[in-house]
This record gives C-alpha cells, structure tokens and sequence, in this order.
C-alpha cells in the first residue's frame, strides 16, 4: 500500500504530466498544418534577419534525374538536409575506410547469399529424397496389403478345398481288405 508521501508525489507526477502532455498537443502541428488546438495563437511578427558573414543557407533543387530517395525526404520534411560534400573536399583515409568497409560488407553479403542458396539445394535435395523414399514406401506399402489380400484368397480356398476334400474323404465308406486291420474306430463294412 502506498505511503501518503508517495502518494502526494504520484499526483504530482500525474498533473504535471497531463499538463505537459495538453501543452505538446497544442502545439502539435498535424500533416494537414493544423494546430492541434482550435484557436491557433497568433503568429509571431517575422523579425529581421541578423546580419551574418554566412549567406543563408537555400536546399539544392531536385532534379527530375535524381531518383526519390525516402530518407532525404523524410529528413527534408523536418528541416534537415544532406549534401554530399564535392571531391576535393573529401578526407583521403575517410573515404579509403569507408570504400574498405563498404566491400567488407559487400563480401559479407556475398558470402551470406552462397551459404543461403547452398543451404536452399542442401533443403531442395533432402526434400527431393525424402519425396522418393515417402513414395517408394507408399508402393511398398500398397505391394504388401496386394500380396495380403492374394495370401488370405489363397488361405481361404485351402480351406474351402480341405473341407470339401475331408467331407467327401467321409461319405465314402472304408473298404475292407482282408488282410489289412481296419483303423480303430472305424465301423465295419
């Protein structure tokens, strides 16, 4: 449970940042250009410019040649802007790093693509073999209930055949012969 201090400190935390979170939506200015408030507060007079030894600085127009680039956009849209410095401005050892680090990670990138596209037949010859074992199975497996359902036909015609034999084996009486003893059991003649 809460102490009474650390309660007196949770609503002041509270207040302060609802009244810190009504000020920033006032002042939010929505893609529209809407302020976020109804009654937008009057725009400040535009003051004269300080007089500086830099000219101001004006974004270079976009070609029709240069393609849309989403980051520059982006960067444009809040105020920022990226020129690349010319040549002769460029650091030596800077630009000799980052080519360096550049094919390092064209490299790195290379070698990831071969280990992926050697991993993908790796994956495409495994599944390959597994399709033709599932399938020879598969005929095995239909080849067994075949020859199945041919031994229990051959089973039951024995037995059908074994029964006709023993029932006509017993309609025919047994002859006697004078010389040989009848089998025990067996009624004579």
């Amino acid at each position: 449970m809460p102490t009474p201090v650390s309660r007196l400190l949770l609503g002041v935390a509270g207040a302060l940042a609802l009244s810190a979170t009504t000020a920033l939506a006032q002042d939010y200015i929505q893609p529209s250009g809407m302020t976020g408030s109804p009654n937008p507060p009057a725009a400040p007079a535009p003051a004269a410019p300080a007089p500086s030894a830099k000219p101001p600085k004006t974004e270079a127009p976009v070609s029709a040649e240069t393609p849309a680039d989403p980051v520059s956009d982006l960067l444009r849209q809040r105020g920022e802007t990226y020129r690349r410095a010319g040549d002769d401005q460029q650091n030596p050892d800077e630009v000799r790093t980052t080519s360096a680090l550049n094919a390092e990670i064209a490299a790195q990138n290379a070698l990831a693509d071969n280990a992926d596209a050697a991993a993908n037949a790796d994956y495409d010859a495994v599944q390959r073999r597994y399709q033709d074992e599932a399938a020879a199975a598969e005929a095995a497996r239909l080849r067994y209930e075949d020859e199945s359902r041919a031994a229990e036909a051959a089973r039951l015609r024995y037995e059908q055949d074994r029964a006709a034999w023993e029932a006509n084996a017993r309609r025919r009486a047994p002859i006697a012969y004078p010389d040989r003893p009848l089998p025990p059991g067996q009624p004579v003649g």
